[in-house]
C-alpha cells in the first residue's frame, strides 16, 4: 500500500514528463517504473539538449533556468515544485544529463 499524497506526486511527475516532451528533439521521452522491495523508482528520460554539468546543481532552485533553454517558454518553477512535492512525500529526485544526448530524472519514493 502506498501512503503518498497522490495529487502532489501526480503534479510532480506530470511536470517532469511535460518537460521531457518539451525538450526532447530526437525522439519521444521514455518513462520507466520499477517496483523494488521498499521503494518505487520512476525514470523519466528525454532525448534533447541536455543540461550543462555546471548548471545541474542549480536546477531545482526556484526561477532557475539553464542557459541553453532561455529562449524556450517556462518560469523556472516546475522543477523546484516537483522536488519539494517528492521530498514532502519522503522521496528523492536526482538528475543525470549529457549535452546533446538528453536528461534523465530519477525519482525514488517509499512504498
Amino acid at each position: 500500500e502506498l501512503y503518498l499524497d497522490v495529487k502532489m506526486i501526480r503534479h510532480a511527475i506530470s511536470n517532469l514528463i511535460s518537460n521531457a516532451f518539451k525538450y526532447s528533439e530526437k525522439k519521444n521521452p521514455e518513462v520507466i517504473i520499477e517496483f523494488k522491495e521498499i521503494v518505487v523508482v520512476i525514470l523519466i528520460q528525454d532525448f534533447g539538449l541536455g543540461i550543462p554539468e555546471n548548471e545541474i546543481k542549480n536546477l531545482f532552485q526556484p526561477f532557475y533556468r539553464a542557459l541553453n533553454v532561455q529562449t524556450m517558454q517556462g518560469t523556472g518553477l516546475g522543477l523546484s515544485i516537483a522536488k519539494d512535492y517528492i521530498e514532502l512525500n519522503g522521496g528523492s529526485i536526482e538528475v543525470e544529463s549529457e549535452i546533446n544526448v538528453g536528461t534523465q530524472f530519477i525519482i525514488t519514493l517509499p512504498i
